[in-house]
């Protein structure tokens, strides 16, 4: 009696461990980068090949090519995270995939979820994590894994991303008994941030928005501290102030309070670096600080900055 083979089938997770290597082997500017299909497309390897497959079938073959995923990168140039294809909800509470600056609608039938030719279902893979504690917990992350009608063999399993609270393996019983899971997904944030060194940002008071945590950097760990939609890396000083008191500014921030960076004295050191002096204030900014920093491009790799001595005292830490 003749074996029946069984079809193989390959599962395809875009934010899996190792996918697009080859973009840890080049260095970026610091923040946000966009990434197009042809950079994906190096001498280290083609990994383009799925991706550029997976946004045809969800946009009937229109999307934007250049700009397909985003790198965030360390104030050193290093990646520190690929943001590839994920499942949100759009602000006006409709499920979304969102892959670089390409957005395309989900609609839910039922338990089925459609996304362009692709047809899938909510699944979810449990993972077992420590946290804080030597104690080994199990977690349930929501994934929607898609199928083509035209390639059964192929899999494209798509991180679902779930607001604070939300339990992944209730959200998968929530769509196997075809209720609404829109209102349980994290929302799309429209925009990024251009990140920049201090030097590079004109002399003034800037009223921060978000201090964003980086772990792991050259320099151990390092913070985006946000201004609207463009941001500055602390220096040397300023970390060792955020190391001790990051908290207590996201919970200040998340109160409302008013934060100022001041950025003065920007000066060339005698190697060729520039420097500048910075720190923060619990105030609201005295004076308007230029807000179009669109033009201005990285020139030094490395500066190290000095405390503000401008007459005022900083926050006492």
């Amino acid at each position: 009696m003749a074996t029946v083979k069984t079809p193989s089938v390959t599962k395809i997770k875009f934010d899996e461990e190792g996918a697009f290597s080859s973009l840890h082997f080049q260095e970026w500017i610091p923040g946000y980068n966009h990434i197009s299909v042809n950079q994906l497309n190096t001498e280290v390897a083609n990994e383009s090949i799925y991706l550029t497959t997976f946004l045809r079938e969800c946009s009937n073959g229109e999307y934007d090519e250049t700009d397909v995923l985003s790198v965030k990168a360390s104030s050193e140039g290093i990646v520190e995270r690929i943001y590839g294809p994920v499942i949100l909800a759009s602000e006006d509470g409709k499920i979304i995939l969102r892959s670089g600056s390409n957005i395309f609608p989900i609609r839910q039938e039922g338990r089925n979820f459609i996304l362009g030719s692709l047809k899938g279902e909510l699944e979810g893979y449990d993972i077992k994590i420590k946290k804080e504690t030597p104690e080994e917990r199990t977690i349930s992350i929501p994934r929607i894994d898609f199928i083509s009608p035209a390639d059964k063999s192929i899999i494209y399993s798509i991180r679902v991303l779930i607001q604070e609270g939300v339990d992944g393996e209730a959200l998968k019983q929530l769509a196997r008994s075809e209720q609404p899971i829109a209102p349980y997904l994290t929302i799309a944030k429209s925009g990024g941030v251009d990140a920049y060194r201090l030097h590079e940002v004109p002399e003034g008071e800037y009223r921060v928005t978000d201090i964003d945590r980086n772990e792991g950097g050259k320099w151990g760990t390092s913070y985006l501290i946000v201004m609207g939609n463009q941001g500055v890396w602390s220096n040397k000083s300023l970390r060792s102030k955020l190391d001790n008191h990051y908290e207590i500014f996201k919970k200040f921030l998340a109160e409302g309070k008013a934060i100022t960076l001041k950025i003065a004295n920007i000066r060339d050191l005698d190697n060729g670096n520039k420097t500048c002096d910075a720190a923060l204030f619990l105030r609201e900014p005295k004076a308007i600080a230029p807000k179009n920093l669109e033009a201005l491009k990285p020139e030094v790799i490395e500066t190290e900055v000095s405390e503000v001595k401008q007459g005022e005292k900083a926050i006492p830490f």
